[in-house]
């Protein structure tokens, strides 16, 4: 059973917090609706996602929802380094603009939502530069978006969605190989494992934009990581039924039955995925087979 690949995307979602003077306002309720685009992203509804942010797009033009939420679809839709190097220039175009209009509002409102925004597309850029082997480009991202999220922190201890991208970044960074981590060590920070989880489980438990996010990362480290099935289970059931349309959840819920030797759970969700791939829908499809 392979990872949740879609998951690592987690590492790269920033919060950007930026300039001087008057401290931007609280994050508030999201308008245009991002949340509800972004689960059809999850569920792998990449029509009806494309949809929904065509839609904000129109209503809202001068705002960055539209082209993020577009950007992140069509990111996770052709995920896989080839395919990203493929479609990398259709992606990051459209995170461009997303940053490009969240920094606009930002200086006229100096809203925090608009560089959380600003941030994301920021982060996701970074992963396309990343597969298309654009590795300074993706470094500066990524050096900037940990920096910002910091800032974020500071000004907002009680927005806890920073703590995604910090705490991915901590965990991964600590499971390196030795001599990767000593060079990532000398241009960033060498990571911190405990510190990384404890980051994960906040943004998961209290996140307001990236909540489902950090619970899949939780998920997919307890899993594929920690190999704590126990704790891996609960999370996986509930991405499972919350998002039916996405396969990853489903071979995660079989590879976690299995470990625990949980055989005819196990056989049972491999016969719910058989009988998926062969009635096609959402990202129940033969090219996504492990």
């Amino acid at each position: 059973m392979r990872p949740v690949t879609l998951l690592l995307c987690c590492l790269l979602l920033a919060i950007t917090l930026a300039g001087a003077g008057e401290p931007p306002a609280p994050a508030s309720a999201p308008e245009p609706p991002l949340i509800e685009g972004v689960d059809l992203v999850l569920n792998m509804d990449f029509p009806a996602a494309y949809q929904h942010f065509e839609a904000v797009l129109r209503r809202w033009p001068d705002r960055p929802d539209g082209y993020l939420g577009k950007g992140l679809a069509v990111l996770t839709e052709h995920r896989g380094r080839r395919r990203l190097r493929a479609n990398r220039d259709a992606i990051v175009q459209q995170l461009q603009q997303a940053a490009e209009r969240a920094e606009q509002r930002f200086d006229a409102r100096r809203e925090i939502r608009d560089l959380f925004l600003q941030g994301m597309a920021r982060g996701f850029e970074s992963q396309v530069e990343l597969a298309a082997g654009n590795l300074w480009s993706a470094f500066l991202a990524i050096r900037e978006a940990r920096s910002l999220l910091r800032i974020a922190l500071s000004q907002d201890p009680g927005f806890v969605d920073p703590y995604l991208g910090l705490g991915f970044y901590d965990y991964l960074v600590s499971e390196l190989p030795g001599l990767q981590r000593f060079v990532v060590s000398l241009l960033l920070d060498k990571g911190d494992k405990r510190r990384g989880l404890e980051e994960i489980r906040l943004a998961a438990s209290r996140g307001r934009y990236v909540r489902e996010y950090a619970r899949a990362a939780l998920m997919s480290i307890y899993a594929y990581g920690e190999r704590q099935f126990g704790l891996a289970l609960p999370l996986a059931l509930a991405l499972k039924e919350r998002y039916p349309g996405n396969p990853d959840f489903y071979y995660a819920v079989a590879t976690i039955y299995s470990e625990l030797d949980r055989w005819d759970e196990a056989l049972a969700i491999a016969q719910e995925i058989r009988e998926r791939m062969e009635r096609p829908t959402n990202g129940f499809r033969q090219e996504r087979r492990p």
